[in-house]
């Protein structure tokens, strides 16, 4: 039994090393590369350093600071942090706008909409007829007595897609 699992072991780490191998050769030939990560690289005792390490791979081959290449940190609830560190604002400055409208050739709205916040308290009002939910748990995204989100529950249509 013990050989068997021995080769097993070695079956894997060869399989391990060949995906490594086939991974550097497409790093290698790549013209442009992104690394992207989530937390679990990010929130772990050796974080600082295994991205330092991902950063020195993009220096290796000019990976850092042009078109379509760089580090991609993925982080934060709903991607809420990464958002922002691309400039992605929930209300973004007019001047921001009229560049996005002008390289698009769009006029996007200026209205802007609620926060989680605003949310609840235009279903409370009745001013929000319909919530859709995307992921997550909206309701425990703000702590609501549970009179309150009963309130928020009166919207005409409540629609959640989320995976639990």
């Amino acid at each position: 039994m013990r050989s068997e699992q021995l080769g097993r072991n070695r079956a894997s780490v060869g399989s391990v090393q060949a995906i490594n191998l086939r991974r550097r050769r497409i790093y290698k030939e790549s013209k442009k590369s992104i690394i992207a990560w989530c937390l679990g690289i990010s929130q772990q005792e050796y974080g600082v350093d295994t991205i330092r390490e991902i950063v020195n791979v993009l220096l290796l081959k000019g990976n850092i600071g042009r078109e379509g290449a760089g580090p991609c940190p993925i982080r934060g609830h709903s991607n809420v942090q990464g958002n922002r560190t691309c400039g992605i604002h929930n209300r973004p400055p007019e001047s921001w706008l009229a560049k996005m409208d002008a390289a698009c050739g769009i006029k996007s709205p200026r209205e802007y909409g609620y926060d989680t916040v605003g949310t609840i308290e235009a279903m409370m009002s009745g001013d929000v007829k319909v919530f859709m939910g995307m992921g997550g748990n909206f309701a425990s995204a703000r702590q609501i007595p549970s009179a309150h989100l009963k309130r928020c529950e009166s919207a005409y249509l409540l629609f959640r897609s989320a995976r639990n």
